[in-house]
């Protein structure tokens, strides 16, 4: 018959090292600020679609449109949507210019295999 245990456990069975209890320490407190930073969060989410959302139930104001306008020339920026340069349709970088020169445009973006094609242009 095998000896029954004792009523009493062994205290040592309960010691905690001293880097265990620094680091139980440490994760509290992370996770103390971890709630925390989760409560800012859904505040601000709050704030944020009440100040998108609550513009959407005031009326309407009506503006004359001189007053809206700035008096000055739009910029207009364009984008090629077919994905092709206008080299590969078979324009010349002397075409290019040209076509920019007559749509007035005041400053342009450009990007060509070729060394020193933006001084050309």
């Amino acid at each position: 018959m095998p000896p029954e245990p004792a009523n009493n456990p062994d205290p040592r069975r309960f010691e905690v090292s001293k880097a265990t209890l620094w680091f139980d320490r440490f994760m509290g407190w992370a996770i103390r600020f971890g709630g925390i930073g989760v409560i800012i969060a859904v505040f601000g989410i709050f704030w944020f679609i009440g100040k998108e959302v609550i513009p959407l139930f005031k009326p309407g104001a009506v503006v004359k449109a001189a007053s809206v306008t700035s008096g000055t020339t739009p910029v207009i920026l364009g984008v090629d949507e077919w994905g092709g340069s206008s080299l590969s349709k078979g324009e010349s970088l002397k075409d290019t210019a040209q076509t920019l020169q007559a749509m007035g445009a005041d400053a342009v973006v450009i990007r060509h295999s070729a060394s020193g094609a933006a001084q050309r242009l």
